[in-house]
């Protein structure tokens, strides 16, 4: 039998690891749907990342429910969507995908030091004020982020910089 087509792309990663760009250019060369996986966050998520405060477990859980509602959503009215979520962990992905083999998760992958570089001034493209103003957030999502395993359907791409 013949692998299901994907109706979803999770691009992946922490905060600066260019998700969000990565995204919108999928979206668009496919034609989907994008949205942030932002977007999906209660107030209350979105007040504490406001005052600087990472999130824990507790607050993603509906998050990340509200996310994979979405993309069934999306998936059983036909559609195909594009999303840009951190997804740090296993746990968290296992939720945004579940037992859907329709959804793919895309890794655009770049070393810790390239991340955290974004602080320092060590790229060329200097990165979006919403990113310099996360930054004490970034640290503990690199700290929190699971790499994906051998063994996870996903594809990695390259972190390509100017």
């Amino acid at each position: 039998m013949a692998a299901e087509a994907p109706r979803a792309l999770i691009v992946m990663g922490v905060s600066g690891a260019g998700k969000t760009t990565v995204a919108e250019a999928l979206a668009a060369r496919l034609a989907w749907r994008c949205s942030d996986g932002d977007d999906f966050h209660p107030a209350a998520n979105v007040a504490k990342m406001k005052a600087g405060h990472p999130l824990t477990d507790e607050d993603r859980w509906p998050w990340l429910a509200t996310i994979a509602a979405e993309i069934s959503r999306v998936a059983d009215d036909g559609g195909r969507i594009v999303i840009a979520c951190s997804a740090l962990k296993r746990a968290y992905r296992d939720i945004i995908v579940g037992r859907r083999p329709d959804v793919v998760l895309v890794y655009p992958r770049g070393s810790k030091a390239l991340i955290a570089g974004f602080d320092k001034g060590d790229i060329a493209v200097p990165p979006p004020p919403e990113t310099v103003k996360s930054l004490p957030l970034i640290g503990g999502q690199i700290f929190t982020f699971w790499e994906l395993a051998s063994t996870n359907l996903h594809s990695a791409l390259s972190q390509i910089l100017p």
